[in-house]
């Protein structure tokens, strides 16, 4: 028996999850550098945060069903082309998988922040 992870376009459901990550570390390194902070936390790494996995999400949601679902996996073809998947989930709702990680990386930051 083969698992298969992924189906057609659905590896790209990492990439953006990737792009945020790196939206993040980037805006957040780009904030504290222009603002000359020392602190390694702080709101300003929040809201770079936000930004960066909310921008993944976004755009993983703005390909999927701009572009994958009506151009590339063409629900009217014949035979019927199977829909971009990865690891079950339909590449649209990785979306909701990015902005999930994201709240797991922000709920720490923010108590880190509030406490002081």
């Amino acid at each position: 028996m083969i698992i298969v992870l992924w189906r057609r376009w659905g590896p790209l459901g990492l990439v953006f999850l990737v792009l945020g990550f790196l939206v993040w570390v980037g805006v957040s390194a780009l904030l504290r550098n222009l603002l000359d902070i020392t602190a390694t936390n702080g709101w300003w790494n929040v809201i770079a945060l936000v930004f960066g996995f909310g921008l993944g999400a976004i755009a993983n949601w703005l390909f999927a069903v701009k572009i994958v679902e009506p151009k590339l996996d063409r629900p009217d073809a014949f035979p019927k082309v199977e829909s971009s998947t990865l690891f079950f989930l339909r590449l649209r709702h990785w979306s909701f998988a990015i902005a999930a990680i994201g709240v797991v990386f922000l709920v720490p930051n923010v108590m880190d922040v509030v406490s002081g």
